[in-house]
């Protein structure tokens, strides 16, 4: 280089420092402190054109430049003095701490303090992941907002949504419209109108049309499926645990075993499932309802099931005369099941049960009997014996007398309703 190249290449760095030191682009770092100056560190060369004041200035070639704890890196860039606006094309990198934005055009506002990327953009953070259509990002409030086709991954986690928030300093995730996840950690699907995700708590909250696919490593357990207006999944670091509590509308799906509530938890640290608020429960041809019920599930298979609280088991007997119900009732009912399926049964205090007798179109009346307990066994869902204990008061009903009347027969707690929860598919193909 002679000696006119090395004075103009001079005169270039303190014409580019003078520009980007002028007090328009003197800005407050993390909205507190004093201001602090965008510095320019390289660029190939440069033209401009109008007073210092009111200039445009275009930076061609390896432009890199810093402002505090703020650097970027990019092809072109055009700083308008007046209206306080650097425009950032080609490779465009914005650095800050962990934060890194990478998009083919970036547009930053100094009086907003905010970069927006019109074009496609990618920030990267601690392993964390986020591509989408439009995109940008605020220096002072650490706050990144995505349009479009978004999408977030880091090693366990994948969601797509129409939009995405995610704030730094919170650490949180909030995903709008359309919203598809995996959780490879869990082997589950989402779905969602919204969702909340927390890294610091474990949370992630699903809001609207909220669903959750759960594949089990073992290939005999069939998926569970869990529907409702909110589902809530935390998973626990400090002792390792996993939660789900649904609100609203809630159902379930495991093998043969469904079920509807107002509410439904489940946490792996007991192991038990609790529906609240005029829990439903369909098992294979029978239903079961109580004011409160609670399952069992070691690992994750069904063990038992307890019904307190005007608790009914009912079955619909497979006859020409469609109103006819076997009915087991009780303050308290517990069913224990195997490989999904119901085994036994047994219900304590005022118990009551009305069986019908005969096969087919062979009915023979029915049997009512009230008792202090009733225990009863099931082979391949099927009543196969039945034992009424203490207090026992009986009375038989012969056919004459019960056929067009069977509504008469229906205990004081009987429901049975029509609206078992069918499963639905995950919309798979949206993760790319």
């Amino acid at each position: 280089m002679d000696r006119l190249e090395l004075d103009l290449g001079i005169m270039l760095r303190i014409i580019l420092l003078h520009l980007l030191l002028l007090p328009g682009l003197l800005l407050p770092q993390d909205g507190a402190g004093p201001e602090i100056p965008i510095i320019l560190e390289h660029a190939d060369s440069i033209v401009g054109k109008g007073a210092f004041e009111s200039s445009v200035r275009t930076f061609y070639g390896n432009v890199r430049f810093q402002q505090g704890n703020v650097t970027g890196r990019c092809d072109r860039a055009i700083h308008n003095t007046s209206a306080n606006v650097v425009e950032l094309f080609g490779n465009v990198v914005i650095m800050q701490g962990a934060l890194t934005m990478r998009a083919p055009e970036v547009r930053y506002n100094g009086n907003r303090y905010l970069a927006v990327a019109p074009k496609g953009v990618r920030v990267e953070q601690r392993g964390q992941i986020v591509d989408a259509r439009k995109g940008e990002y605020s220096t002072t409030s650490h706050i990144a907002k995505f349009y479009g086709d978004v999408v977030m991954r880091d090693d366990t986690t994948r969601i797509n949504g129409d939009t995405m928030v995610v704030d730094r300093d919170a650490d949180t995730m909030v995903a709008v419209g359309n919203v598809v996840g995996f959780d490879s950690t869990d082997n589950a699907w989402f779905e969602s109108d919204r969702a909340r995700r927390d890294a610091t708590s474990g949370e992630l909250m699903l809001v609207g049309n909220a669903q959750m696919w759960n594949w089990d490593d073992d290939a005999d357990v069939d998926t569970l499926y869990v529907s409702a207006d909110t589902l809530y999944a935390i998973r626990s670091e400090q002792n390792a645990s996993r939660s789900m509590d649904a609100r609203g509308r809630a159902s379930m799906i495991r093998g043969n075993t469904s079920a509807r509530a107002g509410s439904i938890t489940y946490t792996d640290v007991s192991q038990e499932l609790t529906l609240r608020d005029q829990p439903y429960v369909w098992s294979d041809s029978m239903a079961f309802a109580a004011g409160a019920i609670t399952a069992t599930m070691p690992a994750r298979r069904l063990e038992s099931i307890m019904g307190v609280g005007k608790a009914i088991l009912i079955s619909k007997v497979p006859t020409i005369q469609t109103e006819r119900y076997d009915q087991i009732a009780g303050d308290v009912i517990d069913l224990a099941f195997e490989q999904d399926s119901l085994r036994s049964i047994l219900a304590r205090g005022s118990a009551q049960s009305v069986t019908f007798r005969g096969e087919g179109s062979e009915q023979d009346g029915l049997a009512k009997v009230a008792c202090d307990s009733i225990r009863a066994a099931f082979d391949q869902g099927q009543l196969s014996d039945v034992f009424w204990l203490g207090g026992i008061a009986g009375e038989h009903h012969p056919e004459q007398l019960v056929t067009g009347r069977e509504q008469q027969f229906l205990l004081p707690s009987f429901q049975w309703r029509s609206d078992r929860p069918v499963r639905r598919r995950p919309r798979t193909q949206i993760l790319r």
